[in-house]
């Protein structure tokens, strides 16, 4: 059934040509929507999520660093005192050629793009890159960990 009204308003929202105005104040002029972009006000959604937006992105961010920093030191611990061989193939031609340096600049760019593309995306879609550059960073730690135990 929701998802029956959220397609009937997506339609009715789609063939809607008009102006909105921008709620934090940011742009100079009317701000025009595309076709078939609904924000979560609009959905109906705002209510699902029992934080705010912007905690909520701190929180993803938070977690993202956290991750990247402990991939990182399990990794190289792994493979110095453990004889544990990289399981990515792109990443273990990096470190036979720049070493850790190189995995630690690797890294850095992965998180680099990941804050340019948060800029650049729409703010309904920003909340995609932390969680979904979390998800794989969580993954490759909670794997590391595996070879201490």
């Amino acid at each position: 059934m929701v998802v029956a009204v959220c397609v009937v308003r997506v339609r009715w929202w789609s063939r809607q040509r008009h102006s909105v105005v921008d709620p934090y104040g940011l742009a100079r002029g009317p701000v025009r929507r595309r076709p078939g972009v609904l924000t979560l006000e609009e959905r109906g959604l705002s209510n699902v999520l029992p934080v705010e937006r912007d905690d909520l992105a701190a929180a993803l961010w938070g977690t993202l660093v956290v991750a990247t920093v402990l991939d990182l030191a399990t990794t190289i611990y792994a493979l110095e005192y453990l004889a544990a061989v990289e399981g990515n193939p792109l990443v273990r031609m990096l470190l036979g050629h720049a070493g850790y340096p190189g995995f630690v600049a690797a890294k850095l760019a992965v998180l680099g793009i990941g804050v340019t593309l948060w800029r650049v995306l729409p703010r309904h879609q920003q909340l995609a890159v932390p969680a979904g550059l979390s998800l794989p960073t969580v993954l490759a730690v909670l794997v590391n960990a595996t070879l201490f135990v």
